[in-house]
């Protein structure tokens, strides 16, 4: 068996607003370049692909693949929203492992404008487009406020909780030079966002951004 690991990685600077001319397909081939440089790989030595977008559509994986000049064997599209990075990067593990290619590319991104995020909101499956939007429920916000309120009534868990993990990861943040929000962050400021959906505040939620990444998975030998 061939143990995986990753080689290189690669982010297209992430921006609030994007550029007039920023296009989804743009942004990602960004990514994935300098990715293939970082790792000092070249294209022709590609033979997997994993494309994690929402706003690639109407194109796929296989076009983006076409679009790079890539000839894969391995071609993955994963829908799975926040889980996508890590899924990818699972799919990827075994298909080297098994044999199926030598050389994965996983890119991961978006260039979204305020209609296009209300639009992909409204949109996103038939249960948000025929039984959501009618209500209108504003948004996955109004959905994850449920669940963590389940969360914290079940396990006993307080708004600091969750305020030590925006911090933390604002604190991340700050060390990437490509990263939007880098500002440093206290509990305190946290606590003292305004609600967006009870318990959930302002930090608390994703904020819509353009940009992407990329990582290239290889064989360890």
């Amino acid at each position: 068996m061939s143990e995986a690991v990753i080689t290189g990685a690669g982010e297209s600077p992430y921006a609030r607003q994007p550029a007039d001319d920023a296009t989804t397909s743009a942004t990602l081939a960004d990514a994935a370049r300098r990715a293939l440089s970082d790792a000092a790989v070249v294209p022709a030595k590609v033979d997997g692909l994993g494309v994690a977008s929402f706003s690639l559509a109407p194109d796929h994986a296989i076009d983006l693949a076409w679009r790079l000049g890539l000839r894969v064997r391995w071609l993955m599209d994963a829908a799975t929203g926040g889980a996508a990075a890590i899924d990818m990067l699972q799919h990827a593990r075994r298909a080297i492992e098994a044999g199926d290619a030598e050389t994965v590319l996983l890119v991961a991104g978006d260039v979204l404008r305020p209609d296009d995020f209300r639009r992909l909101v409204d949109t996103f499956n038939t249960a948000a487009r025929d039984d959501l939007r009618p209500i209108p429920t504003g948004g996955p916000n109004s959905l994850f406020a449920l669940l963590t309120r389940r969360q914290m009534r079940r396990y006993g868990l307080a708004r600091e909780v969750y305020g030590r993990i925006v911090v933390a990861q604002r604190a991340w943040a700050a060390r990437n030079p490509g990263a939007v929000y880098r500002r440093e962050l206290t509990l305190d400021e946290y606590l003292a966002e305004p609600f967006v959906a009870d318990p959930l505040c302002r930090l608390d939620c994703v904020p819509v951004v353009s940009g992407a990444d990329a990582v290239v998975v290889q064989r360890g030998d």
